[in-house]
């Protein structure tokens, strides 16, 4: 009775760990770079260096609206917002290493915080691969919990089921007499 439970409980402790490894990721991944106050009505400049041949992702968020450009090392500007909003993702696939200045334009008449997340191609891909890992790892774990709880209980029930065993046999009959009469 005990392997089925057993196995329940490895998939429990599978989905666990699980679960464990996708929030500790998830947390390295998603950790701020940097977090700025921008002026009222005014403009903040955050430097990103970058090397040539990757690729970048810029997480920006904040309590309040912006737009933001994206400017490479020569002055050219790579990407940008026109419309406000408190989130963005800014990318570049950097052609030459250097500097690059994301410059952010605060629409608000009050300061606004900014915060900035820089995530290469390998950080995403990291990510992604650990995120996979982990969600194989709990889905394994869910399986096994699964069919350990079937294996526990059919294995519990089958030890409360009484063994079979025929009824006994009908008692002799007494030997019939002649009704007292014996005859000589």
């Amino acid at each position: 009775m005990r392997s089925g439970f057993i196995v329940a409980i490895v998939g429990i402790v599978l989905v666990i760990a699980a679960v464990g490894v996708l929030v500790y990721f998830l947390n390295q991944a998603t950790q701020i770079q940097e977090t700025l106050t921008v002026p009222a009505n005014g403009t903040e400049d955050y430097k990103i260096t970058c090397e040539a041949g990757t690729y970048y992702m810029i997480h920006i968020s904040a309590d309040g609206n912006f737009t933001y450009e994206l400017i490479d090392p020569a002055g050219n500007i790579v990407d940008n917002s026109t419309n406000a909003s408190t989130y963005a993702v800014a990318s570049v696939n950097a052609t030459v290493s250097g500097d690059y200045t994301l410059r952010i334009h605060n629409m608000e008449s009050t300061d606004i915080t900014v915060d900035v997340l820089v995530m290469t191609e390998k950080d995403i891909m990291s990510l992604a691969m650990n995120m996979l890992g982990a969600v194989a790892l709990c889905c394994v774990g869910l399986i096994l919990a699964i069919v350990g709880f079937i294996v526990g209980l059919l294995q519990a029930k089958k030890q409360k089921q009484p063994v079979y065993q025929p009824p006994p046999p009908p008692p002799p009959s007494p030997p019939e007499s002649g009704g007292g009469y014996q005859e000589v």
